[in-house]
């Protein structure tokens, strides 16, 4: 090809285009055209079609994003909005509004957040029937009603309790022993009453277990009394409550059982003892 001048509004024919000596040509020597929506771009060695496809235009403020792969296409930005992902990945818009707005989840889990120090005023917003504080920092109420409540510490609690009940077994039988024994808790003492629990013995041992926690006393209290059995002989005996949470029962004042025959308390039995 030699070099020619052309003046304004000539037509070039397609074979000066494509000519090896032309500047086309050696300005771009592997260029074809692409598919619709295809954008130029340099491989390192030539400019080719990229294989993602794209919009003709987008609207202003516009974000771009896959939407499947090798397609570019647009979500266009929303006031007072958070950029949310579905299950799929999918970028969506959703409207935020308020204090905090920030936290989009229906049910968010915040992990150590730092809320800062709420000097004043109500948790009303907290819609929630059933909240759930960890560990909270509560302070000391003015007033209150914990007719609900469980696990009261009973060492700091004045007044008189509702009489709970429970269920105490009698060990060292061929079978185990049960029935409800039922407290109260006044100005942290503990009264107590065991009903009749009697047994046939295969153990020199005799004890009651399953005392709750709340009655358990920090030292153990030893020598209360009421009437056991041994070997189908009643007597006044001895009884210990454990800071172990067992309460032991004697002959008189001796430990040991007949390992055979009927043994036990024979009639209902009232303890009391300090939680001290």
């Amino acid at each position: 090809m030699t070099n020619t001048t052309f003046t304004a509004g000539t037509v070039i024919a397609s074979t000066w285009l494509n000519d090896v000596n032309s500047v086309v040509y050696n300005l771009f020597p592997s260029l074809t055209v692409g598919s619709t929506g295809q954008v130029l771009r340099s491989n390192g060695t030539n400019y080719v079609a990229s294989t993602s496809t794209f919009a003709d235009t987008y609207g202003a403020s516009t974000l771009l994003y896959s939407n499947g792969t090798n397609t570019v296409t647009g979500l266009a930005t929303a006031n007072s909005s958070g950029l949310l992902t579905n299950n799929s990945g999918v970028p969506a818009w959703v409207t935020v509004t308020g204090t905090g707005a920030p936290v989009l989840a229906t049910s968010p889990q915040l992990v150590t957040p730092k809320l800062g120090t709420v000097n004043s005023g109500d948790i009303s917003a907290c819609t929630s029937t059933s909240m759930v504080m960890v560990t909270p920092v509560l302070g000391t109420p003015t007033s209150g009603t914990l007719t609900n409540c469980t696990g009261l510490p009973a060492t700091s609690v004045t007044g008189t309790t509702a009489t709970t009940t429970f269920t105490i077994t009698l060990t060292g039988c061929t079978a185990g022993v049960t029935g409800t024994a039922v407290y109260s808790i006044t100005n942290n003492v503990v009264t107590l009453f065991i009903p009749a629990l009697i047994g046939t013995s295969n153990s020199t041992a005799a004890t009651l277990t399953g005392l709750p926690a709340a009655i358990t006393p920090v030292t153990s209290h030893l020598g209360l009394t009421a009437i056991s059995r041994d070997n189908g002989t009643d007597a006044i005996s001895r009884i210990d409550v454990t800071s172990g949470g067992v309460v032991t029962l004697y002959v008189g004042v001796s430990a040991t059982f007949t390992n055979t025959g009927t043994k036990g308390l024979t009639a209902g039995a009232t303890l009391i003892w300090n939680l001290n």
